[in-house]
């Protein structure tokens, strides 16, 4: 059993996530769930981006999109790093599963929860003010909010001058789908009728279709082209495997952005060796991706470029 839930609170933990899962994947058996549950409560996303910073952990404001029940939250607390986040609670018939969050983070010896998890919907961040965070970030969230340009418009507003903002995307062009854990097939089950129809022959509840945004790269690029006027994004494409490395070189051949990648600092000496290196490295992710080999994709916006000063690539 997972150290930061409390046996008492176990039970309903379960229960929450076995109502929900047995409606996307019907075969999932107790011990699967037990130990997704067991896994997920571990993490703590932040030690991951402390590339992006020279500042100490401490000084460092951080905004969560998403925390579901708290246990990234939780984790990154005790870790010593200064984090609230936001979850859908009473606004969308989500409270019970908001307070039990609340009860977890309660029973971690962080009192009190509300001052760390706030009753929130991503599209309307009205409780903080401009420039609070130096970071924002969400996991697998911007597919299941109602309205993804004003999402971005908040991250944006309560982000500082010189803040970062990272947004985990699940890539609905590519061959899976993680909320069912099924195939899935990119471009034709885009149209949300044909979606369900496919669900239901797969032998599964189609209602979850509803709440789900198909994000794609260029969905996610078109809206943050219209949003993210000040400073610079970026939209950075996952790939497993040997093909990982490719979505990082992608992108950073066509900037000078600080890293330290013995790859991207040898080819930076020689301006043909660049182009060379960028037209080979944009012909095998461009093919990765309309071959729907993407999963998923990162959303990661600077809002001052020219005062960044942390690294992209250890």
């Amino acid at each position: 059993m997972c150290s930061i839930i409390p046996k008492l609170l176990y039970a309903d933990v379960l229960k929450n996530y076995r109502e929900l899962r047995k409606k996307l994947v019907p075969s999932s058996s107790e011990e699967v769930l037990e130990d997704y549950i067991n896994s997920i409560c571990k993490i703590n996303e932040l030690p991951r981006f402390e590339k992006f910073f020279t500042s100490k952990k401490e000084d460092r404001r951080y905004l969560e999109i998403g925390s579901g029940f708290g246990f990234n939250l939780i984790n990154a607390i005790q870790a010593g790093y200064n984090i609230v986040g936001i979850e859908p609670g009473k606004s969308i018939g989500f409270e019970d599963r908001f307070n039990l969050a609340l009860k977890l983070i309660e029973a971690n010896g962080i009192s009190p929860a509300e001052q760390y998890l706030y009753d929130m919907v991503a599209e309307n961040l009205s409780h903080f003010e401009n420039e609070t965070f130096d970071m924002v970030f969400s996991i697998a969230v911007l597919e299941h909010v109602r309205d993804i340009k004003k999402s971005l418009s908040e991250a944006q507003r309560v982000l500082k001058k010189q803040g970062i903002m990272y947004m985990n995307i699940p890539n609905y062009n590519s061959f899976f789908e993680g909320h069912y854990t099924m195939l899935w097939l990119p471009y034709v089950l885009l149209y949300k009728p044909l979606a369900k129809l496919y669900v239901r022959l797969r032998g599964r509840s189609d209602f979850f279709i509803d709440e789900l945004n198909f994000t794609t790269p260029s969905l996610i690029d078109a809206l943050a082209h219209e949003v993210l006027k000040e400073g610079k994004y970026y939209i950075l494409p996952h790939f497993d495997g040997w093909l990982g490395k490719f979505g990082f070189y992608y992108y950073f051949l066509r900037t000078d952005l600080p890293n330290n990648n013995a790859f991207l600092l040898f080819v930076r000496k020689k301006s043909w060796l660049k182009f060379l290196a960028n037209g080979v490295v944009s012909v095998v992710v461009k093919m990765g991706m309309f071959l729907g080999l993407c999963k998923v994709f990162n959303l990661l916006y600077i809002k001052d470029e020219q005062g960044f000063k942390g690294r992209f690539y250890a």
